[in-house]
């Protein structure tokens, strides 16, 4: 199982988080997420919690396998430098996870 193909993301901070994802199968065809919960947390390297993602569904009959991944605090406040992700898909007491992904903060060069 697979949730897009991006292994680092560079996020600037203060900029906003919110992802649009699809999950799919080995053979790429999406999966109907109505019958899962979704879990996903950014961690530092070592292990130590950052931040919990809040999933979204789309429509599911519409825009099947698709959600969005949403940090709902202020990026601002996320350590620079490199952290990782997962997701976590639970169904049927079925546990799946994607592969692990680098989230790379920087700071930004434009102020507000």
């Amino acid at each position: 199982m697979s949730c897009n193909d991006n292994s680092k993301i560079t996020l600037k901070r203060g900029a906003t988080l919110s992802w649009l994802l699809t999950y799919a199968d080995s053979d790429g065809a999406a999966i109907n997420l109505n019958s899962y919960t979704i879990t996903s947390q950014i961690k530092t390297l070592s292990g130590v919690l950052v931040a919990n993602l809040t999933p979204t569904l789309l429509n599911q009959t519409t825009d099947t396998g698709k959600f969005t991944l949403t940090y709902i605090g202020d990026t601002i406040d996320l350590p620079v430098g490199s952290l990782v992700f997962d997701v976590r898909f639970v169904t049927g007491g079925v546990v799946t996870y994607t592969q692990s992904a680098t989230l790379s903060v920087v700071n930004g060069v434009t102020d507000a």
